[in-house]
């Protein structure tokens, strides 16, 4: 049953999957082995089926069950038992949980800090979960007005210096994966001796550092100018304005071709997605700033956000493209 609701899932038939699932999950709590490891591969793959359809408030209870089964099988500091806190966390920062969120997270942090090394991505990753909650939580002081600015500015900083540890991360796993990426293609080079378009190993090896830079800087830009908004001195809110606008640059410099690397890349969806992010960021950057100068640089400034959002539509009508060729194969 289960097996067929895995091909139901594939074709894309998640309503149909997730009913099969629930009943295979109905077997085996009759069977007495609703706690197993069996049971618990079933119920998340439930509960990415209900996240991917937007049942967030069911994919916490599952989450929930998830996370107490294993912390019984498996002990609250295994690696697995980290994954399914950091899964119900994500869920919780979805559905605006973000306290309990904060707190999960922190827990994954602690944990993965004491079992891998400090480069590892998936520490990187936590750091960057964290912060983005941490800057949803000083937003809401903000929309909120509760606390005084020393305070939200202070909340911002946290999730600023967790941003740029996650970028160092990134940025050392991304060097490290592009040398070995190279290197391989250098091997099959002089073997084939011709050059061949970047392999599914070497794409897989590449993205998730490099996804994890993006969004990181695209991340870091946000809370630089909330910071910016917060200064108590012209210079400063032109210095934070500044470093937010060098941060997204560089950020775009990355995505427009990363260096050494084949276009395969940049094409991957979630890295266009980032892509799109950061030129509408960077277009209300400019067109936030442009009364501020000159009229001449005004004008500038509108014309760059301009080709900016223009380039983002580009790239959008780009990915609706190729989603509609892969739907009609």
């Amino acid at each position: 049953m289960f097996h067929l609701a895995e091909v139901l899932r594939l074709q894309g038939k998640l309503e149909d999957a997730e009913h099969l699932i629930l009943d295979s999950l109905r077997i085996l709590e009759e069977g007495g082995v609703g706690h197993s490891q069996q049971a618990v591969r079933r119920m998340s793959r439930l509960a990415e089926i209900l996240v991917h359809t937007g049942k967030l408030q069911e994919a916490e209870n599952i989450q929930r069950k998830i996370l107490h089964i294993l912390e019984m099988l498996q002990g609250p500091e295994s690696l697995s038992t980290i994954t399914a806190a950091d899964n119900l966390a994500t869920t919780l920062q979805a559905l605006r949980k973000l306290d309990e969120a904060e707190e999960l997270f922190l827990r994954c942090l602690r944990v993965r800090q004491r079992a891998l090394s400090s480069t590892h991505i998936q520490i990187g990753s936590t750091l960057f979960k964290l912060a983005v909650v941490t800057t949803q939580q000083a937003d809401e002081m903000v929309a909120e007005k509760s606390g005084n600015i020393e305070d939200i500015r202070a909340v911002y900083e946290s999730a600023e210096d967790m941003l740029r540890r996650a970028i160092r991360i990134a940025e050392q796993r991304w060097e490290e994966a592009l040398g070995g990426v190279a290197a391989a293609d250098q091997a099959a080079t002089a073997m084939l001796g011709n050059e061949a378009s970047l392999g599914a190993k070497a794409l897989n090896t590449l993205i998730p550092p490099f996804l994890a830079l993006v969004r990181a800087l695209n991340a870091l830009s946000v809370v630089v100018m909330h910071l910016a908004d917060l200064a108590d001195s012209p210079a400063a809110v032109k210095e934070g304005t500044r470093e937010a606008e060098r941060v997204l640059r560089h950020c775009l410099t990355l995505l427009d071709k990363p260096p050494g690397v084949a276009q395969e890349l940049v094409e991957v969806p979630e890295l266009q997605r980032e892509h799109v992010s950061c030129l509408h960021h960077l277009a209300a950057l400019l067109v936030r700033n442009k009364d501020k100068g000159s009229t001449e640089n005004s004008k500038v400034a509108e014309e760059q956000a301009e080709r900016l959002l223009s380039r983002a539509e580009g790239i959008e009508a780009s990915v609706a493209t190729r989603r509609r060729s892969s739907l009609s194969k």
